[in-house]
């Protein structure tokens, strides 16, 4: 008896601890989003999204032109919940280029960034939630090749 008790209370704490970690997974279908993007309202700044090999999260990138010797890159992670797309591992670097385009320069302006793009029934995304202020204002629309 105490050893099917056992068995028993065993099996039900694997059955709870794989129910736990299945209700981490997201069931989004991030190929739905997956693509290169144009912000709207700068026209400077693109983004480019693409499913992770696990298929659980989103790799995004984002670009910004400054001027032809210095761009802005973010890069993070997002996972999708209802319509927010919410990262926070954000590295955002600076690039600065010499005369003739090579790499002059390129620092880390921070790491660990946290937002949130929204995602509109027409497909735009908005970085309304972006931890830099001036990228809030950014509407990121699928091109279509």
């Amino acid at each position: 008896m105490k050893k099917k008790r056992l068995l028993l209370t065993g099996a039900l704490a694997l059955a709870m601890l794989v129910s736990f970690l299945l209700a981490g997974c997201s069931d989004y279908d991030y190929s739905a989003i997956a693509g290169d993007y144009q912000d709207r309202v700068s026209q400077r700044a693109s983004l480019t999204i693409k499913g992770n090999d696990a298929g659980d999260a989103a790799a995004i990138t984002v670009y910004w032109s400054s001027s032809n010797e210095m761009t802005t890159r973010w890069e993070m992670t997002g996972t999708m919940e209802e319509n927010t797309l919410s990262y926070s591992d954000c590295k955002c670097t600076e690039t600065l280029y010499d005369e003739q385009g090579n790499v002059a320069e390129e620092k880390t302006v921070y790491t660990d960034g946290e937002g949130y793009f929204k995602l509109t029934d027409d497909g735009v995304l908005k970085w309304t939630g972006a931890s830099d202020e001036d990228c809030r204002s950014a509407e990121f629309v699928m091109i279509n090749d």
